[in-house]
């Protein structure tokens, strides 16, 4: 979702942080890069905040 804020593109992008019983976090990792890095991404355009989705990306990154 872009957005224009005092006269500047605002991109918002959203993560998330899950953690098990041992305190590891969930990491992803791009195709071709060597980051880790938070699930999340660009929220889809016309979508508010509150129904960013996360369940379905971090399901099939924790399956890999």
């Amino acid at each position: 979702m872009v957005a224009r804020v005092a006269g500047m593109d605002v991109l918002t992008v959203a993560a998330v942080c899950f953690r098990d019983q041992t305190g590891r976090v969930l990491t992803v990792r791009k195709r071709g890069t060597d980051a880790f890095m938070l699930p999340g991404g660009k929220l889809e355009p016309g979508r508010p905040r509150s129904t960013a989705r996360f369940a379905r990306s971090t399901r099939s990154s924790a399956s890999r």
